[in-house]
């Protein structure tokens, strides 16, 4: 029932990111300070990309990668958007603290007004609709179709649930889920996901020495 045209897609996610008015912690987005996020992004926002799976050490800005490519999606594309967490504080904490902050800061969002503009853990745009959620809860997986969803912290997922997160996009052909999450056990669902992928390994110019790691 969402009938707004989104403007056109920007070529490029990283000078989106720029310029769009995206705050992170407090200060406008800059790919120097944090390159090992530029390469994410990008595949995050393919139009090919169907499920990717992000496995990245502590402290490295996973989250902001999933904040971007949310706001980039929810600007520019249509429906139903879930971003989850392993549980409902959680998700709780991450809305209150940095999600509905940086909705409020992307000039390209197309809120839809009414008194549930803002309603704790959701979104309406004219165009798309967010909620934020953990996936404990009781039919926290269990909506017909999802076609779009970030998944955060999934090496705190009980086994299982990742499969039922992706039994949500079966019945859409262009869906999309990106997975992120610190390294888990080997043989658990998050590195079964990783492996389903294309398990490329990307390495960072370093800003402050000057070299590869």
């Amino acid at each position: 029932n969402f009938h707004t045209i989104p403007d056109s897609r920007p070529a490029d996610i990283i000078e989106w990111s720029r310029t769009c008015g995206v705050r992170v912690d407090g200060h406008t987005f800059n790919p120097e300070r944090i390159p090992q996020l530029i390469e994410p992004l990008r595949a995050g926002v393919d139009p090919s990309l169907r499920v990717g799976t992000l496995c990245k050490p502590v402290q490295t800005g996973g989250s902001t990668v999933g904040e971007i490519i949310m706001a980039h999606r929810l600007s520019f594309g249509h429906g139903f958007f879930q971003y989850n967490w392993p549980n409902d504080l959680k998700a709780a904490e991450r809305w209150d603290s940095r999600i509905l902050p940086l909705l409020r800061s992307v000039a390209a969002l197309k809120w839809a007004g009414g008194r549930y503009d803002e309603k704790i853990c959701m979104a309406k745009f004219l165009n798309a609709m967010l909620v934020v959620q953990g996936v404990v809860a009781a039919g926290a997986l269990d909506f017909e179709t999802v076609p779009s969803m970030i998944n955060e912290e999934v090496h705190l997922w009980a086994t299982g649930t990742l499969a039922r997160a992706r039994a949500r996009a079966t019945l859409c052909w262009n869906s999309f889920q990106f997975d992120i999450s610190n390294a888990g056990i080997v043989g658990d669902q998050l590195e079964t996901a990783y492996e389903r992928g294309s398990m490329e390994v990307w390495e960072v110019l370093c800003p402050g020495c000057g070299k590869y790691h």
